[in-house]
């Protein structure tokens, strides 16, 4: 497989733009140090390539296939080990938050960057890396995504294998309660939504402080808790976008539909899928929409004529437009609610003068 090409970043305004494969990705400029950062396209190409020779498919139709960086993901990589230091040399970005739909091979890039910084980043050895998530199967899952793509470099003569052989790097699984880390190079928390643990993701920032090269790599699609460690750190990164708040040492790009955008229209799925037509079929996606939104109508394609499944658009919603939600199910559907307005009540009595009672949950969280 042909090698990729780096591509140079273009500068409007308060942002540097990624033009690739017809698509155009937005990062947040340097704002505190501007004349502290300068573009390395070999530093990048260094990432890149490795991945292009080295990271394998292990899953599905293309297993056993290299890698070839999707648009998004090569602008991302390019934008993460492109910049740096202009005295020292040494990478900008510490950490990385990245939120997007399902099924737009996050894990797989997550899994790849590990693999790429026990090689790349830190060739001497002596580091650990960390595959992190909220529970056992997505950590498991991303671990090994990350252990096979080592093997299949093995199996097919990669040099992926042959850098770790030697070494006394770590690669790590890691949902445990442990808050005691050496030199940690590399953490990969694996869907940000469901880490309840604020404690463990202290622990691995910290255990970096020591080393130049560290990275912070958040990768997650959208939950529904807005009270969780997810939302509180997606907050951030988006407040990092909009220039709201200055870290120059902070990398956030976000996929997602606006919640007044027609989540009926493939232009907006576009927007919280950037692999759609890729890793994301959308005649797939449309029958995951058609289904969700019959379920939640009754089948009339009105909301007024009311469905008996909320649960089922809501998670349409939060896993491919990635917009959070505050639940996943209600307790009273909408069809429910909605059966309980009687015209003929607001004849006999009228609508105003009557006594009418309500209810106010001010749980923050979870109530019994």
């Amino acid at each position: 497989m042909a090698l990729q090409q780096i591509p140079s970043p273009i500068f409007a305004n308060t942002q540097t733009i990624w033009r690739i494969g017809g698509q155009e990705f937005g990062f947040q400029s340097a704002k505190q140090d501007p004349n502290r950062w300068v573009w390395d396209a070999e530093k990048a190409r260094r990432v890149v390539h490795f991945i292009n020779k080295n990271i394998y498919h292990v899953r599905g139709s293309l297993r056993g296939e290299l890698i070839d960086l999707m648009p998004w993901l090569l602008a991302c990589t390019c934008e993460l080990f492109g910049w740096v230091d202009k005295e020292t040399g040494f990478r900008r970005y510490l950490e990385f938050y990245g939120e997007v739909g399902r099924k737009n091979s996050k894990t797989l890039w997550n899994a790849g960057l590990v693999d790429a910084a026990l090689t790349v980043l830190w060739p001497q050895g002596g580091a650990e890396c960390f595959m992190l998530a909220g529970n056992e199967l997505q950590a498991s899952n991303a671990f090994r995504m990350a252990n096979e793509q080592i093997e299949m470099a093995k199996k097919f003569g990669g040099q992926l294998h042959k850098h770790l052989i030697g070494k006394d790097s770590l690669l790590r699984i890691e949902n445990l309660h442990n808050d005691s880390f050496a030199q940690v190079l590399t953490s990969a928390p694996e869907e940000m939504h469901d880490i309840k643990n604020r404690k463990l993701l202290t622990a691995l920032r910290t255990g970096s402080v020591s080393l130049d090269e560290s990275l912070f790599s958040m990768i997650s699609t959208a939950g529904d808790d807005l009270t969780s460690v997810g939302y509180s750190e997606r907050t951030y990164a988006n407040k990092v976008i909009e220039g709201l708040i200055e870290n120059d040492r902070y990398c956030s790009i976000i996929f997602a539909a606006n919640e007044k955008d027609d989540p009926h229209s493939p232009e907006t799925w576009a927007k919280a899928n950037p692999g759609l037509g890729i890793s994301v079929r959308l005649d797939q996606l449309k029958n995951i929409h058609d289904k969700a939104w019959a379920m939640h109508t009754g089948g009339a394609g009105d909301i007024t004529q009311g469905g008996e499944d909320d649960v089922s658009w809501t998670e349409f919603l939060r896993y491919h437009l990635n917009l959070w939600t505050t639940k996943s199910s209600g307790y009273i559907s909408t069809k429910a609610w909605q059966d309980c307005y009687d015209e003929d009540v607001l004849k006999k009595y009228g609508r105003e003068g009557v006594i009418a009672y309500g209810g106010l949950d001010l749980a923050e969280s979870l109530a019994m």
